[in-house]
């Protein structure tokens, strides 16, 4: 199809080509962009996405899925679903950058000491055998005390993501 020559003044409400060119849409100018007019392409009751303020003339806005991702399937029958808005459920996430354990955070737990007759506790850098022996002379317990409380620590994540707000319409 050879491209169109749309006109360079045109006047709100002109149609384009004109007269009507069989197999070629039509389109109005509103005063701003020339709008493709659905004739026998579109048939009434259709549902389409505009980047644009308003719904053009001849189409309604649909308002029930305000704030919500357009999600794309292949092999699920469209629908809807969910319940948070879009902006409340990311856009309000905040930075977070490393999170340090303290002994609040951490959960409770002991380390082993094998010492005295339990055996010796290699180093890793060295073949030299430790033993821990208390002050008094004896073998240590083969475990410390447990520290730790298990409190809770957080990792938010922030997803201030980027995205284009479009309006969903229906063809009258």
């Amino acid at each position: 199809m050879a491209a169109l020559d749309f006109p360079s003044s045109p006047t709100v409400g002109q149609i384009y080509p004109s007269p009507a060119v069989v197999g070629v849409p039509t389109y109005t100018w509103n005063g701003t962009a020339w709008v493709v007019n659905a004739g026998p392409y579109l048939p009434s009751g259709t549902i389409t996405d505009f980047f644009q303020a308003a719904a053009p003339t001849g189409w309604t806005r649909i308002t029930t899925n305000d704030d919500a991702l357009i999600r794309v399937v292949g092999s699920a029958t469209p629908s809807s679903g969910g319940s948070n808005g879009f902006v409340a459920t990311f856009n309000t996430q905040t930075v977070v950058g490393n999170t340090t354990l303290t002994t609040a955070t951490m959960p409770s737990h002991p380390h082993t000491l094998p010492g005295g007759e339990s055996g010796p506790l290699m180093g890793s850098n060295s073949p030299a055998s430790v033993y821990f022996v208390q002050s008094n002379g004896s073998a240590n317990s083969t475990a410390t005390g447990n520290a730790g409380s298990g409190g809770a620590h957080s990792h938010p994540i922030t997803t201030s993501i980027k995205y284009v707000d479009v309006l969903l319409a229906s063809k009258n």
